[in-house]
């Protein structure tokens, strides 16, 4: 067992399904993942996003701790397949009784609502990383995916510079965050933000799941420039398998283009800096891979390319590894 895997939307999906009367296994169920296929393809962890969507209105705080909740119990109804990762030292204890590892996390810092002392709640719940922002702006930072957004009034008085990244909330969250061992994630940032966290980090911070921008054009894509800086910083960026991220023509989608990326962001940043980010169950059905029972067909893919078995090793689990190892305590 050795994939790591930064993100996925199973949870949310499946609170979805739940609240329209579809009962969910995670153990087997229609969607990207669950755990029969994860065991066929040799996972070691994945990281299951607690993802609320601020454009619906209501508490995000509440659906955050709604979804946290979800992860807590599909630990205990599937407590003899997969265990939760609190510290490093957890994946090798879950590895030894033969078990998955899960670790919780949240997409939209919103969730926090910019409180340290929720960032504190969640880090209880098990919260050992946090994507920043989604495609809307909140109390931490703006997102890359929506410029056109304007910045909500509310949050004027936090902006910093010309153009919004990281609010002085969010610097402070940040650092509090890498205090805990929580780590940060740039992905859905915008570039000031990005910027933002690679100048005030101390410890190694992820892209959990975004792709290159010079192979394919989406705004949520990393730059070259943010690409060596991430790799410079010690941190690692998750390939995202979303059709949106890996062609600008996506009706043309193939392994290929995963391929395209990793050598492009390999030779940019190096072999240590590219880990995997699905986004299983929150983007559309990629015929290329459709679910997590295919990952073995990637790695071939890959060494037919002639990246090398021990590069396919760091991109498979090494790298992400590493940078959890440097940030959880």
């Amino acid at each position: 067992m050795n994939i790591v895997d930064l993100h996925c939307d199973t949870l949310s999906q499946m609170l979805r399904m739940e609240k329209k009367g579809q009962p969910q296994s995670l153990y087997r169920r229609e969607g990207h993942l669950d755990l029969e296929r994860m065991q066929k393809s040799g996972y070691l962890l994945q990281c299951f996003a607690a993802f609320v969507f601020m454009g619906k209105g209501g508490n995000p705080y509440e659906k955050g701790k709604e979804l946290a909740q979800l992860f807590e119990k599909c630990m205990k109804e599937y407590e003899p397949y997969i265990a939760p990762v609190y510290q490093f030292a957890d994946l090798e204890k879950n590895r030894a009784a033969g078990k998955l590892s899960a670790m919780l996390t949240i997409e939209e810092g919103g969730v926090l609502q910019g409180s340290i002392e929720k960032l504190r709640e969640f880090y209880e719940y098990g919260v050992r990383l946090i994507t920043l922002t989604w495609n809307f702006p909140n109390e931490l930072g703006y997102p890359g995916a929506k410029e056109e957004t304007p910045v909500p009034e509310a949050f004027h008085w936090q902006v910093r510079g010309e153009y919004p990244g990281l609010t002085r909330r969010g610097l402070e969250m940040v650092e509090a965050m890498e205090e805990l061992g929580v780590v940060v994630d740039v992905s859905h940032l915008s570039d000031a933000g990005f910027w933002d966290v690679a100048n005030c980090t101390h410890k190694p911070f992820v892209a959990s799941h975004s792709n290159a921008r010079s192979i394919c054009g989406h705004k949520r894509n990393l730059t070259d420039a943010q690409i060596r800086s991430l790799a410079e910083h010690g941190g690692v960026m998750g390939l995202n398998f979303s059709a949106d991220f890996l062609n600008d023509d996506k009706s043309k989608i193939s392994l290929d283009d995963f391929v395209r990326h990793a050598l492009h962001i390999i030779d940019v940043g190096g072999e240590d800096v590219l880990a995997l980010g699905s986004d299983f169950d929150g983007i559309e059905t990629n015929p290329a891979l459709p679910h997590c029972g295919e990952m073995p067909r990637l790695f071939e893919a890959m060494k037919n390319a002639g990246i090398t078995e021990s590069v396919i090793d760091k991109i498979r689990g090494e790298n992400a590894l590493r940078v959890l190892k440097a940030v959880l305590k």
